[in-house]
């Protein structure tokens, strides 16, 4: 999922407003100041129903990647989640 440059920054202001004044720390590094929002983004595909298998027919969850500039260490957050939807241009699945 590779985005433009005003998407990118849309995630990071989205980002910043859940975590609001709270630090990020990494639990690898302890780092708190060095994270960043990896350009492409990614689509973590779903089980369409409980205990299903995933495939290339399920749904997919559109994600920020979150790397710590330090270490490595990676987390996602859920981009339909941070209110991101309409300008992704996708619905909200009942269960994102």
């Amino acid at each position: 999922m590779a985005m433009n440059a005003e998407l990118h920054q849309h995630i990071i202001e989205a980002i910043s407003r859940k975590i609001g004044n709270r630090k990020l720390v990494c639990p690898v590094s302890g780092h708190t100041d060095s994270w960043g929002v990896d350009i492409n983004g990614a689509a973590l595909p779903v089980a369409n129903e409980p205990g299903g298998l995933v495939s290339a027919h399920n749904d997919v969850f559109p994600v920020a990647v979150i790397v710590c500039e330090e270490c490595g260490y990676t987390f996602l957050m859920n981009l339909l989640k941070l209110g991101l939807a309409d300008e992704l241009g996708a619905e909200t699945p009942v269960n994102a």
